[in-house]
């Protein structure tokens, strides 16, 4: 399969001169830039409950070449909801890499991510308050989470968390097993309680291990009813299948009780025109929703290098959502289309008032000699999938979604911009139901 890697790190970009119609154009004072010393790349953002927002993120240095990891601990910003920073901290060193951020149901926060040794095997996670104080840091051994050898100094790290409903909350990870050097890993899900204590700490195959696969991303979901839903995304075989081997679109959804942590069964996701399902979401009646972009041409797969996780992703002129059932079976499909050049989607939300929102980029351009001025693409869809609107956020330099949260009369969105200065720094912005930037 001939594949064409576009990397993310894009210094001299062109401008287009004009923008789509259903394109936002950048207005003054609306996309607010976090000032930070070094370059930043967004990684999260989280909405507290009395309306004010923290965006946090990792040196950009430190994920893409790494010649200096260590040096720059990542940063949380916190702004009040009308947009003004009330203040900006570092995170310790057992979180030198934050991965992602939550909110507990007591209104505490929880960072994880990889500590500033670099190739450790240690998954740390900072308790704080919403003053950025820190309460309480814990770690936890998980060989694979890097694989700086093989990488040129990029962490390999697949992880997340979410919070509980009854208090704590939940870590999903790959890991390597048997604990040596070779491409077979678990999945690993640890709940925690809210003074970080282990509560349970459980190994799983996502399929048959005679199959010799490794799980390539992980995506962690929590049920309405206290159950874990994880997507163990594309895996990476060995041998490496043939072109035209179907089991390349693999994919699975993991599901786990909430009281044992017992898996109780396992979605398998098989299709041709996917490559790599990215975003997991779930209908009101418990269905899996996923997106991935579709394959263009012959056998041909255009790839996006994703800073967030540090892996590949496919990218597409058309993104496809499909709703299935646990057996993988499709009950309804969705293309989204018509934006420019080429995209995906990285986050999506279910959102309060029905329906389900997606952040990404777009503007992925195929010309690596000329690459392309990419935009925040954002999408609402309905419960049957329908499309209410489609945006492309430009900020006239490269641009990437991160994140999205739902508020009262709008959505507040994250993500990565190119500054006046070429580097990149962490951006917010809210929109209006209607997907129009505002203030």
């Amino acid at each position: 399969m001939k594949r064409i890697v576009i990397n993310i790190v894009i210094i001299g970009l062109v401008l287009f001169a004009s923008c789509k119609k259903e394109n936002a154009e950048p207005s003054q004072g609306l996309i607010k830039t976090i000032d930070t010393e070094a370059p930043f790349f967004n990684r999260g953002l989280i909405r507290l409950d009395d309306g004010s927002i923290i965006v946090y993120g990792v040196a950009f240095e430190d994920i893409t070449i790494a010649t200096n990891y260590g040096q720059t601990p990542s940063v949380l910003a916190k702004f009040d909801r009308t947009g003004e920073k009330l203040w900006q901290r570092q995170l310790p060193e057992e979180v030198y890499e934050v991965w992602k951020g939550i909110s507990l149901v007591n209104g505490e926060l929880i960072f994880m991510g990889l500590n500033s040794e670099l190739s450790s095997e240690e998954v740390g996670f900072v308790k704080m308050n919403v003053d950025g104080e820190i309460l309480q840091t814990t770690s936890i051994t998980n060989p694979a989470n890097s694989g700086f050898a093989n990488l040129g100094n990029l962490s390999s790290a697949a992880m997340d968390i979410e919070r509980l409903d009854g208090g704590g909350f939940a870590f999903v990870a790959r890991r390597r097993w048997p604990p040596t050097n070779t491409p077979i890993f678990r999945l690993r899900l640890v709940v925690f309680d809210n003074n970080m204590t282990i509560l349970s700490d459980e190994f799983h195959d996502p399929e048959d291990p005679e199959r010799q696969y490794s799980i390539s991303d992980v995506e962690l979901e929590v049920g309405q009813d206290g159950d874990f839903w994880v997507l163990a995304g594309t895996p990476i075989f060995n041998p490496p299948l043939t072109p035209d081997a179907h089991e390349l679109s693999y994919a699975a959804v993991m599901h786990f009780d909430g009281q044992s942590y017992d898996r109780l069964s396992v979605a398998r996701f098989v299709s041709d025109p996917f490559y790599k399902p990215k975003t997991l979401l779930f209908s009101s009646s418990g269905n899996p929703i996923w997106s991935a972009p579709r394959q263009e041409g012959s056998g041909q797969d255009l790839v996006l290098y994703n800073i967030r996780n540090q892996e590949y992703v496919s990218v597409g002129r058309t993104i496809e959502l499909r709703e299935t059932n646990q057996n993988g079976e499709i009950l309804k499909s969705t293309q989204v289309s018509g934006f420019e050049a080429r995209g995906y989607f990285h986050k999506a939300k279910s959102c309060a008032s029905g329906g389900f929102i997606f952040v990404g980029t777009s503007g992925i351009s195929q010309n690596l000699s000329n690459p392309s001025l990419t935009k925040i693409l954002l999408v609402r869809i309905d419960d049957q999938l329908n499309i209410q609107w489609m945006r492309e956020i430009s900020t006239n330099r490269a641009a990437m979604g991160i994140d999205v949260k739902e508020i009262e009369d709008g959505f507040i969105i994250s993500g990565s911009s190119l500054s006046i200065n070429e580097e990149f720094r962490m951006i917010f912005f809210k929109v209006n139901r209607s997907g129009e930037l505002t203030n």
